[in-house]
C-alpha cells in the first residue's frame, strides 16, 4: 500500500511537471475541442428569458476579478440530461446550467440576495478552478501517457481530440476542490458576500438529490467519481469555518 501511495505520489508530481510546461494555447485548445464536443449533446440552448441570462451575468461580472489567468468566457446553456451544473473548461469558459440557476433562484426566478450570494460562490468557485489550471491539472493525471507524449514530442492532436472523453472521466482531487473552495471564499468576502451562501448552497443540492452532490456537479450521471472528493458535509463545514474565521479578522 505504501509503495502504491508512492507511485500515486510520483505520478502526480510528474503530471504537475508536465502541465507546468504546456503553454496556454493548449489550453485553449483542449477547452474549444471539449466545448464544440458537448454543446448540442450534454448542453443546449438555454430556456431561459434573456433578462434572467442578463441577471446571471451580472453576478457573474461581480466576482470576476480585476485580472485573471486567462480570459474569461461565460455561458447560460441547458441540459436534459444533466442536474444542476456549473463547470470550468481548460480555455476559461464557465457554463451554468438552467437547472442550477432555477434550484438557486426558485420558478419565481427571485434574485434577492442570498440567491445572488449563491449563485455567485458557485461561479467563483468555478472561477478558482480555472486560475488553478485544475481541468489541465487532472486531465494530465487521468491520462499521463498522451500529456507527457505531447509534451515531449510537441503534438497535443492526440490530447486534443481526445477532451471531451477526458474531461468526462476525470474528477478533481480533493485539494483541487479545496483551493477552488477557498479561492470562491476569498472572493466572495472580497466583494461583499458572505462565503457561507456557498455553503447553504452545497446543502441545498444535497437535500434536493441526497448523496448525489458529493459528486462534482457537471460530472454526475456521466463521469467517474474518485474516493479522494470531499464529501458534501465536509465541504460546506469547512466553509463555514473558513468563513467565520474571516468574520473574526
Amino acid at each position: 500500500e505504501a509503495a502504491r501511495a508512492d507511485l500515486r505520489a510520483a505520478r502526480f508530481m510528474l503530471a504537475e511537471r508536465v502541465v507546468a510546461s504546456l503553454p496556454a494555447s493548449i489550453d485553449t485548445k483542449v477547452g474549444d475541442t471539449a466545448f464544440n464536443a458537448l454543446e448540442g449533446k450534454l448542453l443546449v440552448q438555454s430556456r431561459l428569458s434573456d433578462e434572467v441570462i442578463g441577471d446571471v451575468e451580472e453576478v457573474f461580472r461581480s466576482v470576476v476579478p480585476a485580472t485573471t489567468r486567462m480570459p474569461l468566457r461565460f455561458r447560460v446553456m441547458g441540459s436534459d440530461k444533466l442536474p444542476p451544473n456549473a463547470l470550468a473548461l481548460p480555455n476559461g469558459t464557465i457554463v451554468v446550467t438552467d437547472s442550477m440557476i432555477v434550484h438557486i433562484v426558485g420558478k419565481e426566478m427571485t434574485f434577492d440576495d442570498e440567491a445572488k450570494a449563491k449563485l455567485a460562490g458557485v461561479l467563483a468557485h468555478e472561477i478558482g478552478h480555472i486560475e488553478g489550471r485544475h481541468s489541465m491539472r487532472a486531465l494530465a493525471r487521468s491520462s499521463m501517457t498522451a500529456v507527457a507524449a505531447a509534451a515531449l514530442f510537441g503534438d497535443f492532436s492526440t490530447v486534443v481530440a481526445g477532451a471531451p472523453t477526458l474531461l468526462l472521466n476525470m474528477d478533481y482531487s480533493r485539494d483541487m476542490e479545496r483551493n477552488a473552495d477557498d479561492y470562491a471564499i476569498r472572493r466572495l468576502s472580497e466583494v461583499g458576500l458572505p462565503p457561507v451562501a456557498l455553503a447553504d448552497l452545497f446543502d441545498s443540492l444535497e437535500r434536493a438529490a441526497p448523496g448525489q452532490s458529493s459528486l462534482p456537479r457537471w460530472m454526475q450521471g456521466v463521469g467517474s467519481y474518485l474516493s479522494s472528493h470531499p464529501a458534501t458535509v465536509e465541504r460546506s463545514n469547512y466553509i463555514r469555518r473558513r468563513a467565520a474565521e474571516l468574520n473574526r479578522r
